[in-house]
């Protein structure tokens, strides 16, 4: 996986979360006892070989980079290649702003993409709690040739208010993507899980900005559909995202099950 070059989003404020993100961000809040919502990302990575990832944020960030530090607990506290660095939004000749959104947060650094001999990019969120082998979606991102390919579960009820439902044809192509659209929609909904060719990215994200949008999905995601091969990967595991503190105790809950639908002692992806 040393082609793979990842960023992870975790700038979002916790504003579902009450008073559990009113110091913090909200890929910083703990969970299930020692860790933190950010831990299960970082952890995938580790476990699926990802060596070189950066973690984008800009809400009360002390609380994220005291957690993550050097990477150290996840083997990732590397000086020369590789390891685990936080980028904040900075002044300077060209960007002058805080992220505006998500494009925007990767267009801000677009030099470290650029510069990276990667030859591709994976974009992850930072705030949802499941297992993953990301070599098992970079393996169908290769075979399928796709420019894009998207992580993908099947939709279930209530997702078309949350989540980018998705139009998939039997080959696994994406044929349709709708953003929150408030009404069923297709058989899949997205993760926030995107591998990318880094070309096409960069492309992607100069043509956004070149159109004032802010937003990787609206902006970079949807319009290659149907203009390019896009792909998708379905999980079948376990996948939470918890956007409100209901969501969140429920999540904590599960954990004291008989049978957990996830082991947080359990070391591989």
């Amino acid at each position: 996986m040393d082609s793979v070059l990842t960023m992870i989003l975790a700038g979002g404020s916790p504003d579902g979360l009450g008073p559990l993100g009113r110091d913090r961000a909200k890929t910083a809040i703990p969970f299930g006892g020692r860790y933190r919502l950010i831990d299960f990302s970082l952890s995938n990575c580790v476990n699926s070989g990802l060596r070189t990832i950066y973690i984008l944020t800009q809400y009360n960030p002390r609380s994220l980079r005291r957690h993550v530090r050097l990477g150290r607990p996840w083997d990732l506290d590397r000086s020369i290649t590789g390891g685990v660095r936080v980028l904040l939004p900075y002044s300077g000749a060209h960007q002058t702003s805080w992220y505006r959104g998500t494009a925007d947060a990767l267009l801000q650094n677009l030099d470290i993409i650029r510069r990276s001999t990667s030859r591709y990019v994976l974009i992850l969120s930072g705030d949802h709690i499941y297992k993953m082998d990301y070599r098992e979606l970079f393996h169908r991102h290769i075979v399928t040739g796709a420019r894009l390919t998207v992580g993908t579960r099947l939709r279930r009820h209530g997702d078309e208010h949350r989540f980018g439902l998705l139009d998939v044809d039997p080959r696994g192509q994406v044929v349709g993507f709708r953003e929150k659209p408030g009404e069923p929609y297709g058989t899949d909904a997205s993760m926030g899980i995107y591998c990318f060719e880094k070309d096409y990215l960069i492309q992607g994200l100069h043509e956004a900005a070149a159109r004032g949008g802010t937003d990787l999905v609206r902006e970079v995601v949807m319009p290659a559909v149907g203009r390019e091969s896009v792909t998708t990967y379905r999980f079948d595991g376990y996948w939470e995202d918890v956007p409100d503190l209901e969501a969140f105790y429920r999540a904590n809950l599960l954990l004291v099950d008989a049978a957990p639908p996830i082991a947080l002692d359990d070391p591989g992806p």
